[in-house]
């Protein structure tokens, strides 16, 4: 072989994986499009893979959830069920992260119906977070009463109004809570379970959700290994402790697990 078709061969080589890198490489890591599903009903295959088995929550315990914020209000109960309040938008990418381990805890207790899936605004930082949106959605359990408020759509436009208990809730422990800094003081999401323990913002940062379907963080957060699981699962077991907390630890499995006792041990 020449000099000449031995540098040629290479040089095509060179370009070949020059263009390869750019098709697959550069275009597999460019973010999806997912707001054509907004406000579109949750698949059967997404809400199977929520159901995250409890060998994973013992693997991964709390992750890198940032632990909750004690609060000394009333006990919170509506027709002797503990109460959770939660306040958001769904327009705000850190409500986006907190409503993924939010619903996967909730769902230990009770179920949802009518739940859709939603993006954050694509204007704000990470922008089109993929998430869900409880607007227009039901939650059913005996152990637990839900109020959830989606102040405005992922426009910005006015969605809901919060009720007098979301009001009250929000007010005392968010917007006037002075072991809260100033300048944190009313943001969203804001998490009161039972008036025991609150979650002022996302748990977790959003970017563990980066480039990535409903589908595909739903099968990556069932491997204890990795990030989704570390930050979602992490948080929903921290969540899930706090409800059982609340409920008083009622002769649930959930409740019965390790992982819960572990966790519930921790935070004393």
């Amino acid at each position: 072989m020449n000099n000449k078709l031995f540098y040629g061969i290479i040089a095509l080589i060179i370009v070949a994986a020059l263009l390869a890198f750019f098709i697959f490489g550069f275009n597999g890591s460019k973010k999806q499009d997912l707001t054509a599903y907004d406000d579109q009903p949750v698949s059967p295959a997404v809400l199977a893979k929520l159901n995250v088995p409890a060998s994973v929550s013992q693997s991964v315990g709390i992750g890198v959830a940032t632990p909750p914020m004690r609060v000394n209000g009333t006990p919170m109960r509506i027709n002797g069920k503990a109460v959770v309040v939660y306040v958001g938008a769904e327009y705000c990418p850190y409500c986006a992260a907190q409503r993924w381990p939010m619903v996967i805890a909730l769902m230990r207790f009770g179920s949802f119906s009518g739940l859709r899936y939603m993006t954050s605004d694509p204007r704000d930082v990470f922008p089109s977070t993929p998430t869900f949106t409880f607007h227009n959605s039901t939650y059913t359990s005996q152990y637990v009463v839900f109020m959830p408020v989606e102040t405005t759509n992922n426009t910005g436009a006015r969605l809901e109004t919060p009720n007098q208990l979301q009001n009250a809730t929000f007010n005392a422990y968010d917007l006037h809570n002075p072991a809260i800094p100033s300048s944190n003081r009313g943001s969203i999401p804001f998490t009161d379970f039972g008036n025991r323990t609150i979650i002022l913002g996302s748990s977790y940062q959003p970017t563990a959700l980066n480039n990535l379907n409903w589908s595909q963080i739903a099968t990556e957060m069932n491997d204890p290994s990795t990030l989704q699981a570390q930050s979602i699962v992490g948080t929903a077991d921290l969540m899930t402790a706090q409800i059982c907390t609340i409920i008083n630890n009622s002769d649930t499995t959930v409740c019965n697990q390790q992982y819960v006792k572990q966790i519930q041990k921790s935070l004393g």
